[in-house]
């Protein structure tokens, strides 16, 4: 009975085990906090551009399967390795967690995760969409509400050095 009734059971005589599984939980939870917020990072790194595009007007900046093929393939890995992730040096110098209270998603993680970071990402990947529109002869101020035309069936697309493009090159 007395087993049920206890928070922790220890299996061997040495209390050294309590600091070790109280480093181990501690590990474990600060790599839970680490993948969380790598997920929320990564996932509004899609969907900004999703913004942009009904928003303001740009073309699209990035495609359904391109953003599953990043989701499944290239984001699995790194978040899975996170949560293998060795822990920090100090981890037992912090003072322990209150369950009430410290919660594995905070309004802070959110915050950062989709403000901070989130917004950090995805401006590096809109730098190379415009860098390479401008490359083409699209700049940027030449982008805003042209989604429409953009997606329209005509072949009336002129750039910003009034060069003319067809769309749809299979009728050539």
């Amino acid at each position: 009975m007395s087993k049920q009734a206890a928070d922790m059971i220890l299996l061997d005589d040495n209390f050294a085990t309590i600091v070790i599984a109280v480093e181990e939980g501690r590990r474990i939870f600060d790599n839970m906090k680490k993948t969380i917020a790598y997920i929320l990072a990564g996932s509004v790194t899609t969907l900004y551009p999703f913004m942009v595009y009904v928003i303001f007007g740009f073309p699209i900046a990035i495609g359904v399967i391109t953003v599953l093929l990043i989701a499944l393939g290239t984001d699995m890995m790194p978040a899975i390795s996170l949560a293998y992730e060795k822990a920090e040096s100090d981890i037992m110098k912090l003072q322990p967690r209150n369950p009430r209270t410290d919660n594995l998603v905070t309004r802070a993680l959110i915050l950062r995760s989709y403000f901070q970071i989130g917004v950090i990402i995805s401006s590096a990947g809109f730098l190379g969409y415009f860098v390479t529109f401008l490359y083409y002869g699209w700049k940027p101020q030449s982008l805003w509400q042209l989604r429409v035309d953009w997606e329209s069936k005509s072949d009336e697309l002129v750039d910003s050095f009034g060069q003319e493009w067809v769309q749809n090159f299979l009728k050539l």
